[in-house]
């Protein structure tokens, strides 16, 4: 598996996957069970995450009316009344 290099086509890659969510490196990090070992995806440096999360904004930019930019520092309930809304409008 090709590391720095594949970054744009691994964002392609998972913004395919339904469900699929990138949140910022911070708030990943620190919803992370410290008692648990890490998976590979979770031992990746902080570059990879920056690089991942700069694609997709980059992305949320160039296609506003595919992409949602969602504030994942906030309460859980607010995130998914957001999410909620968002699906709601699709409907």
């Amino acid at each position: 598996m090709q590391r720095r290099g594949a970054g744009v086509q691994l964002v392609r890659k998972v913004a395919a996957i339904p469900g699929a969510t990138i949140r910022p490196l911070e708030v990943a990090r620190a919803r992370l069970d410290a008692t648990r070992e890490l998976d590979r995806f979770e031992r990746e440096k902080a570059d990879f995450f920056f690089a991942t999360r700069n694609e997709y904004l980059r992305r949320a930019a160039e296609f506003p009316q595919r992409f949602r930019v969602i504030d994942s520092t906030r309460s859980i309930e607010d995130i998914q009344r957001e999410l909620a809304d968002i699906v709601g409008k699709l409907a």
